[in-house]
C-alpha cells in the first residue's frame, strides 16, 4: 500500500475515499467495499471532467 500511496502523492492525486485492503478470500463485504470505492472514484472523476455536473444551481435554472 505504501508504494501506491507514494506514487499517487507524487502525481499530485488526492484521496477521495478510504483505502480498501483485502487479504485471503473475498467476502461480500469486501466486494461491496470495492464497488463503493470504484463508484466514488468514478463519480469524482466525472464531476471534475465535466464541471457542470458538479454544480448546483441556486437560481432555479
Amino acid at each position: 500500500m505504501r508504494a501506491a500511496e507514494s506514487t499517487t502523492e507524487g502525481l499530485g492525486w488526492k484521496r477521495v475515499a478510504a483505502t480498501v485492503e483485502v487479504a485471503g478470500s473475498l467476502t461480500k463485504a469486501d466486494l461491496e467495499a470495492c464497488w463503493e470505492l470504484g463508484a466514488t472514484v468514478a463519480a469524482t472523476l466525472t464531476a471534475e471532467a465535466v464541471p457542470c455536473l458538479g454544480r448546483v444551481s441556486t437560481d432555479g435554472s
